[in-house]
């Protein structure tokens, strides 16, 4: 592992703190000249989204566990996190590429970042889901603690 950063990773949800990281990162990545990532992360399956499919599952939800229809939700969720990050990025010239993952968004975070040499993560404090959040504890606060490359939380 090198300590001198050659990727910026920065997850998105389309949160405002969110686009405060990407604000940050791009400023660093166009004065550093260094690549960017913008990281999405979705569940693996329809069932670690909803649960099991049963009969308090609304129809909506249901159409997900159809052939397609989970794929297209994930993508339309990817899309829209993205597009509400572009502005952030300034019209700064930066290479930045689109990533999408799947697992537990901490995790998932950290598993990529470790597979990179030289990653530095910047993300937001707080994401779109507050009530989730103080209840099982925040995703920065665990890619904090566990990822093996250095990170910055943009407030």
């Amino acid at each position: 592992m090198t300590t001198t950063p050659k990727v910026i990773l920065v997850p998105v949800d389309g949160s405002d703190s969110a686009n405060k990281a990407v604000a940050l990162a791009a400023w660093m990545a166009s004065h550093l000249q260094l690549p960017m990532k913008l990281l999405f992360v979705f569940p693996r399956t329809p069932t670690a989204m909803f649960g099991l499919p049963g009969g308090g599952m609304s129809r909506e939800e249901r159409q997900f566990f159809q052939p397609g229809g989970f794929e297209k939700l994930r993508d339309e969720a990817a899309a829209e996190a993205f597009r509400r990050s572009r502005p952030a990025l300034d019209n700064l010239e930066v290479d930045v590429e689109e990533v999408v993952l799947a697992g537990i968004p901490a995790d998932a975070i950290v598993d990529h970042a470790n597979e990179l040499d030289g990653a530095l993560i910047i993300m937001g404090r707080r994401g779109l889901s507050h009530l989730k959040e103080f209840l099982l504890g925040s995703v920065s606060e665990r890619v904090l603690r566990h990822a093996h490359c250095p990170v910055m939380i943009a407030g």
